[in-house]
């Protein structure tokens, strides 16, 4: 799995970069070569221009270990890039060739700007954009490279992995691989903020970033037409907004997403928010449903949020529950249905079949709170009560709440009836009881104090279980 995401990762890489020119001879690493010493290029310039200090590892590290270190700080910042020098890093002595007694052409793409006196810049390596067949894409000054410490040697091969995507990108000179590599190779990375680092990327014109799992775009276009694609943080180290590489890999620890398009992360990192960029499928118990590539959600635990289904689909939600969605499904964070848009459905209930319809929220478990009906005559107290639109229930089946269809409800409270109106929700106890409605009519009736109180049409009014009327609420 690991390594088919790699893949993923680095065919979209090498599709957000614009190619460089089709050069076979390409660019490479350079040396400062002193009458007593030789050092690398970028750790001369990070020590003498930017006050870095190389640090490595110790001397008993090999080479590649000393790359690793390097590679480890930037995968705090940018672990998807990370990933892929990761990569290209295992296979670099294999696609290089050392040779000795020979001088590489020099290949003025360094544009530095200071030297030690009497000294000069020799080309250490060459790597070829465009590979010929049977030839390596490094190639080697053997005799400049076994002058070098392990450090230096680290240097080069850090230089050339930055270099490999700088030249995939379309940059004409290695200024942004060498000050990026340095950058790599000192210690001075690591007290860096997300932020401070992404300010630095859109400086040496890389143009995304991977942080907090998805690639962002930091800019699009170049010369007079680059345009900065807007940033928003919670804070310097975790980023509240940006702009998905479009068609990009974002995986939230259980499945893989193309996505694209605005993204929005909480304060923990996690997404919040963002757009498919292509259908996807998603299993859910026994059933796969299609998303349509548009906006998804997710919880702060990056559980799935909400999404929107590309087609109806048929799913037994609960125990009695059978419907056909369509358009919007939220879910809860434990994965269970939250609400749902309904084409149609049924509803097996204590009171009989319920055709259900447009809408339906469930609670945790999957057992109904809120469904949309077409009528249906609920028994209730010796009645069947005309009822459509919403009915809430208990966890436990009973029906909470209701609409009546038209007209007014008349209802049994202290041996007298009472008349409730159909512009106002009709509460229930569990028990069912009336909890509260609206009158429809004015009437007296006693309250839980054991005094009277005279009610007015339009009041709603609250009962406590044993039908007196809770005096707080009469004045409603």
């Amino acid at each position: 799995m690991i390594c088919r995401l790699l893949s993923i990762g680095i065919g979209l890489f090498y599709g957000m970069s614009a190619m460089a020119s089709g050069r076979i001879v390409g660019n490479g690493g350079d040396l400062v070569v002193c009458p007593q010493s030789v050092e690398l290029l970028d750790h001369y310039e990070a020590k003498v221009i930017r006050g870095l200090t190389i640090q490595l590892g110790g001397s008993e590290l090999s080479v590649m270990d000393k790359v690793h270190i390097a590679l480890q700080r930037l995968y705090r910042l940018s672990p998807g890039r990370a990933e892929i020098y990761q990569q290209w890093a295992n296979s670099f002595f294999k696609e290089s060739q050392i040779l000795h007694n020979i001088e590489l052409i020099d290949i003025p793409d360094s544009q530095h700007i200071v030297l030690p006196k009497g000294c000069v810049v020799r080309q250490l390596a060459n790597q070829a954009t465009q590979l010929l067949p049977g030839q390596k894409r490094y190639t080697i000054d053997g005799d400049l490279y076994r002058l070098m410490n392990k450090d230096q040697k680290a240097g080069l091969v850090i230089h050339e992995l930055v270099y490999r995507e700088a030249l995939q990108l379309g940059h004409i000179d290695s200024v942004a691989a060498r000050w990026l590599g340095s950058l790599m190779a000192s210690d001075q990375m690591d007290s860096l903020s997300v932020k401070e680092f992404l300010d630095l990327l859109l400086f040496l014109n890389f143009p995304n970033v991977q942080v907090q799992n998805v690639w962002l775009q930091l800019f699009k276009g170049s010369g007079d037409s680059k345009q900065h694609l807007s940033l928003t943080f919670h804070n310097d180290q975790v980023v509240h907004s940006g702009v998905a590489v479009e068609d990009s890999l974002f995986h939230n620890g259980v499945q893989n997403w193309f996505v694209r398009g605005p993204v929005l992360f909480f304060e923990n990192g996690k997404v919040e928010s963002l757009y498919l960029a292509r259908k996807h499928f998603l299993s859910w118990k026994e059933t796969i449903f299609e998303l349509a590539p548009q906006l998804i959600r997710f919880y702060p635990s990056g559980n799935l949020s909400l999404a929107i289904l590309g087609n109806s689909q048929e799913v037994k939600v609960h125990e009695g529950l059978s419907l056909v969605l369509n358009g919007h499904l939220e879910f809860y964070d434990n994965g269970n249905i939250y609400r749902a848009r309904v084409q149609e459905g049924q509803f097996s209930s204590l009171y009989g079949k319920m055709k259900v319809y447009q809408q339906v929220q469930l609670y945790p478990n999957g057992q109904p709170l809120a469904l949309k009906i077409h009528p249906f005559k609920l028994p209730i107290d010796s009645h069947l009560i005309a009822i459509d639109d919403f009915v809430y229930f208990y966890e436990s089946g009973h029906v909470r709440a209701f609409h009546i269809r038209n007209g007014e409800l008349q209802w049994r409270v202290q041996k007298r009836s009472i008349w409730l109106s159909r512009h106002a929700l009709i509460e229930l106890y569990e028990s069912g009881q009336l909890f509260r409605g609206e009158l429809a009519r004015g009437i007296q009736l006693k309250t839980a104090q054991g005094d009277w109180v005279t009610l007015s049409a339009g009041q709603k009014v609250t009962f406590t279980e044993t039908g007196e009327v809770q005096r707080n609420s009469s004045a409603q």
